[in-house]
């Protein structure tokens, strides 16, 4: 029962929660009582490895999350089978993990592959079908396949729908993710209805600080720069930054998207050079994190351009 108790309460409180350092300490509580147990098949040890693994990836540790899940998939694959829906569950997000480290052909395999177990052994309507399709989604959606991650979260939005509720947290996680893809299609106002119906159900749900909500604010930060709305751009990009450095630390990815949404926001209003500090920052930040390509790129192209802009603007007599 103590075992039980502890590994729920890593996943509760360092994952639900977004508070990964508690999590961890539960993490210990759990090894200990796991020790103290037993536990011959070593399904507890994989699931104290896949919780942690949770937590890593809340904390931006993708590397160490993608290793637990692998140990704890192997561990679950020897106790349960290759098809167990544990093991399933525990492959995608190993898949999630390697979507967000830029592994896009491993992670594409990986996700076809659980929506398509998932789907034969539980059936269409299950809402772990629908995580597969947001999933796979998100990965088309990193790749810039804008019309492929439209269709799969529509098919998402509709199983998680039906099966959850109207007002679920992980509906809202969907109409999120549909409006960013909307947004870079263009397709602006149909976007901010969603992410604004989105924001409310994520406030509602987790509270006004979670990470969530932050990410949340930061897509409606897009689709206000898109809209010219600088205004509102930067008071979301500010709110999602000083949330994520709160909950997350100063080293989180997530903090870098925030910061380089400050910097859009701050080219935008012509301070060129405080984009350059929020660019400089987010761009150490990936650097260390080890982040994809693309983000990197990013950070880089638009720091040029902000040390550019600033070349233009000073006074001639300061150069």
């Amino acid at each position: 029962l103590q075992v039980e108790a502890a590994l729920r309460l890593v996943h509760v409180v360092g994952y639900k929660l977004a508070r990964p350092a508690e999590g961890r300490r539960w993490a210990r509580f759990a090894e200990a009582a796991i020790e103290e147990a037993g536990d011959l098949e070593h399904l507890d040890r994989a699931g104290l490895l896949r919780n942690l693994a949770d937590v890593d990836v809340i904390a931006g540790a993708y590397p160490d999350a993608i290793s637990r899940y692998e140990q704890a998939a192997a561990l679950a694959e020897a106790a349960l089978g290759p098809e167990h829906p544990w093991r399933i569950a525990t492959l995608n997000n190993l898949a999630v993990a390697k979507t967000r480290t830029g592994a896009y052909d491993d992670a594409r395999v990986l996700h076809e592959r659980v929506l398509a177990m998932r789907t034969n052994t539980l059936g269409p309507g299950h809402p772990d079908v629908g995580e597969a399709l947001h999933n796979l989604a998100n990965l088309e959606w990193n790749v810039g396949a804008y019309d492929q991650a439209e269709a799969l979260y529509e098919r998402a939005l509709a199983n998680r729908s039906r099966a959850l509720g109207p007002e679920h947290p992980a509906l809202a996680e969907t109409l999120d993710n549909l409006a960013a893809v909307l947004g870079a299609k263009g397709r602006y106002d149909e976007a901010r209805t969603l992410a604004e119906r989105a924001l409310v159900l994520h406030e509602a749900k987790l509270g006004l600080d979670h990470p969530t909500v932050a990410t949340s604010l930061t897509i409606l930060a897009s689709i206000d720069l898109a809209l010219r709305d600088l205004g509102r751009a930067r008071s979301r990009c500010e709110r999602a930054g000083a949330i994520f450095e709160a909950q997350l630390g100063p080293e989180h990815p997530h903090l870098a998207t925030a910061l380089v949404c400050q910097a859009e926001v701050a080219l935008g209003e012509g301070r060129a050079a405080a984009a350059i500090d929020s660019l400089e920052r987010a761009l150490a930040i990936r650097e260390r994190g080890g982040a994809p390509g693309d983000e990197l790129e990013e950070a880089r192209s638009m720091l040029a351009r902000a040390r550019e802009e600033h070349r233009e603007t000073e006074p001639r007599g300061a150069r």
